[in-house]
């Protein structure tokens, strides 16, 4: 098992290039990471992969097609799932994703979309690894989870009665 950090997923591998030690076929790969969107939207993720995948994203199983094995003829295959709710700009999200290349060619690339945002590679800049930013990204993120609390000890007062004009 072998760790690093990616600066984004778009591998396109030719067939003598080995992906691990071992080679290129038989391997699989998972991603872990955040994701930070630009919009308040419910953004569209896909991954173009020859063979299978599966993502996850803030922990919603966005499609699963681990197990698929594309043919050479088909070349590549774009798999494709919503988020149900709306990310939040600005704002890391969790986001995993397992790749699986059996034989042939070994394809792998990440795509968002949204109202705002049109399909493209999710970039550098937008991916982040526990509290490391991706490289060539210009962000420094410690992403630090907390729980709201409701004020206490609030209370209003108006200083001067006089002064407030309450017209019917």
């Amino acid at each position: 098992i072998a760790a690093r950090v990616d600066h984004s997923v778009d591998f396109e591998f030719e067939v003598e290039d080995a992906i691990t030690d071992t080679g290129r076929d038989h391997v699989s790969v998972r991603w872990t990471g955040f994701v930070r969107p630009s919009f308040d939207e419910v953004f569209t993720f896909y991954v173009a992969a020859n063979d299978g995948a599966r993502l996850f994203v803030n922990g919603e199983l966005l499609f699963d097609n681990f197990e698929s094995e594309v043919t050479e003829a088909e070349g590549v295959v774009t798999y494709e799932g919503e988020t149900s709710v709306s990310m939040v700009a600005d704002m890391l999200t969790d986001i995993q994703l397992e790749w699986r290349e059996n034989t042939g060619s070994a394809t792998v690339r990440l795509m968002w979309s949204s109202a705002s945002q049109p399909k493209t590679v999710i970039p550098s800049n937008r991916l982040f690894s526990s509290s490391t930013p991706i490289t060539y990204s210009p962000f420094t993120v410690a992403p630090t989870g907390i729980k709201a609390t409701p004020p206490t000890g609030a209370e209003l007062a108006i200083a001067d009665w006089d002064k407030i004009l309450v017209s019917w």
